[in-house]
């Protein structure tokens, strides 16, 4: 009698449990919140030539899960998607919005969406900023404070071509650059905490370049819920650029970051125009000159003039031109003894190098004079010995018209040409010369540039070069 009264209570209990479980899922029914889109409306940009691809969810059907024993969530979604123009940065948004479609919908255990959107920016139709933001939320709460998703995609606006971090920042100093703006972060915000511990995607996101340089904008909870606001670190371009990477720096180089090192076109013409005997009071003009047409110059220096003509030395230092050795008294070399040479041109590089900071590449011999043992100077020296294929005579002529002259007439695409800056009128022959071969489309370089692109660019010590692929 008691088992037959206990199992009709086990019983009722059951049937209690399940009618109580039909009217809370019924109840939970009846409440399925509707969704409304957060971003609903996108603003475009001036950079965009084509509107976006809304991708919405169909509305809940009304027999959605009716059978079901239990609630089955129901996933919602408003997202914006972007059209550059270019195929891979419009596949790497595509790729980056369905991963987070395919990672929100399988988070949630109740009804839940997902809203994003992006902003398109473009610094001076050269490097393209494609950001994309949003937040996933439960319909119970559908305001951005769940989340939080936002990476950024960098682009050559002029090809299309799509860059990774590592375009942007160069890998060996990543680790330095880090620390610089953990250094900012702190001064700026008192936040002690490394922007190494962010997702890739949202240190990327934070990368804002413009006029005036790289803005690192973190968004209010980036670092967590005790960043309450916007945090926004500037970095200008000359400070940055240690830290670019090739891509990047040849996109935005001149315009935007300074000049490094020069770009040379190997299928145009080249000549080096070379300068003995200075520094002297017309260096520094055949210096600016020369950079006024992108180019730079060869000063093959005495030594022992260097320090009464410092301010000359050093303009040339500052424009980048190459500073050479000529012996530190103008001494011929094969008409003293080997002991004597090695003094002299090593007191030279002495002198320059602790001027400039950069020991000197290259000797012109006094006279171009060369025996053997100034050759085994230049082995033992490991500088290759530098004449020329054209003698412009200005020491003797003095005369600019025919310093000019034979110029013209003799110098042409791989030459070294010699001049001397000790002269007003080799300046007043240069002034002329310098617009002439541009005009022909030359480009000025240094005896060393000149030989990284000879024929065979290998330098061999103890061989005298009189023009870029004539060595001996």
């Amino acid at each position: 009698m008691r088992r037959h009264i206990l199992h009709r209570t086990v019983s009722v209990f059951l049937l209690i449990c399940l009618l109580l479980s039909f009217t809370a899922c019924t109840k939970l029914r009846a409440k399925r919140l509707e969704f409304t889109p957060y971003y609903s409306e996108h603003i475009a940009s001036a950079y965009e030539q084509t509107s976006p691809t809304l991708l919405m969810s169909e509305p809940v059907p009304k027999d959605f899960d009716k059978d079901a024993s239990v609630l089955v969530p129901y996933f919602h979604y408003a997202v914006y998607k972007p059209s550059t123009g270019f195929a891979a940065v419009d596949q790497a948004a595509e790729a980056y919005i369905n991963a987070q479609l395919d990672t929100t919908e399988a988070m949630y255990r109740q009804d839940a969406a997902l809203n994003m959107d992006y902003t398109l920016d473009v610094l001076d139709n050269k490097l393209g900023q494609l950001y994309i933001y949003g937040f996933s939320c439960t319909l119970a709460d559908q305001q951005p404070q769940g989340d939080m998703l936002r990476t950024a995609l960098f682009y050559n606006a002029q090809d299309g071509t799509l860059f990774t971090m590592d375009d942007i920042l160069k890998s060996e100093t990543y680790a330095n650059f880090c620390q610089m703006a953990d250094d900012l972060l702190y001064s700026t915000a008192q936040i002690d905490i490394s922007v190494t511990s962010i997702t890739a995607d949202a240190f990327a996101a934070a990368f804002q370049f413009h006029t005036e340089g790289l803005t690192l904008h973190f968004e209010a909870g980036t670092f967590g819920n005790e960043q309450s606001d916007a945090i926004d670190i500037g970095i200008d371009y000359e400070t940055l650029a240690p830290y670019v990477a090739e891509p990047l720096y040849e996109l935005l180089e001149e315009t935007h970051l300074p000049l490094r090192g020069r770009k040379l076109d190997p299928t145009k013409p080249m000549i080096a125009f070379t300068f003995d005997d200075g520094p002297s009071k017309y260096t520094p003009r055949i210096a600016e000159l020369l950079e006024r047409y992108n180019g730079l110059g060869t000063f093959f220096v005495v030594g022992n003039r260097i320090d009464n003509f410092k301010d000359a030395f050093m303009r040339c230092v500052e424009g980048g031109h190459e500073l050479a050795n000529h012996t530190w008294e103008h001494k011929n070399l094969q008409t003293n003894s080997y002991e004597t040479g090695y003094d002299q041109l090593t007191k030279t590089n002495k002198k320059i190098e602790e001027l400039s900071g950069k020991k000197p590449a290259l000797i012109r011999p006094v006279g171009g004079a060369v025996d053997d043992d100034v050759r085994r100077l230049s082995r033992d020296l490991k500088m290759p010995l530098i004449n020329w294929n054209v003698d412009t005579l200005d020491w003797k002529t003095r005369d600019a018209d025919a310093v000019y002259n034979e110029c013209v007439r003799a110098a042409g695409n791989g030459s070294i040409v010699l001049f001397h800056d000790l002269y007003e009128t080799t300046w007043q022959a240069v002034e002329r010369l310098v617009p002439y071969y541009a005009s022909k489309g030359y480009q000025f370089v240094t005896v060393s540039e000149l030989l990284q692109y000879a024929e065979d660019a290998t330098i061999v010590y103890g061989d005298v070069y009189y023009d870029q692929n004539s060595h001996r």
